[in-house]
């Protein structure tokens, strides 16, 4: 239901969550991708700081979830908290993840730093993904 009708009416999703907390699948109501829409709904019309707590706890729940690193990464970058999304980027670039999945969050960093970031920044970059797709040869 969730990848079909993205929307963005807050009370239509409160009423989802209620209605599967009513129906006893609270594990349905704790999906990643309802927590992941609840953190994007709440960073656009609530409170940052709580939405950046649900991004870090699904993040430190399901670290591997490339899909909710690029929306949280997203969002910062176009609200223009630049430096949480470089901070954000150094996290994800250094988990054990694999080569092509990797390869998409070097790129989007340096989109970020060719954008908003300098020459010294970007040669940076370049350098640490050189460096992990040599170990990843090896």
């Amino acid at each position: 239901m969730l990848k079909r009708f993205r929307h963005d009416d807050l009370d239509v999703w409160f009423i989802y969550e209620q209605h599967l907390l009513q129906t006893e699948r609270p594990e349905k109501a704790r999906n990643v991708l309802v927590l992941s829409r609840f953190a994007q709904l709440e960073f656009k019309f609530g409170d940052m700081e709580q939405s950046k707590t649900i991004f870090e706890s699904v993040l430190n729940s399901f670290p591997k979830k490339t899909d909710v690193w690029t929306v949280y990464i997203d969002l910062l970058t176009k609200s223009g908290r630049i430096d949480d999304a470089r901070k954000l980027l150094e996290r994800v670039t250094a988990l054990e993840l694999s080569t092509h999945k990797i390869r998409l969050f070097y790129r989007k960093w340096m989109n970020l730093e060719e954008k908003y970031g300098d020459e010294n920044r970007l040669d940076n970059i370049f350098a640490m993904r050189m460096k992990q797709f040599r170990k990843d040869l090896a």
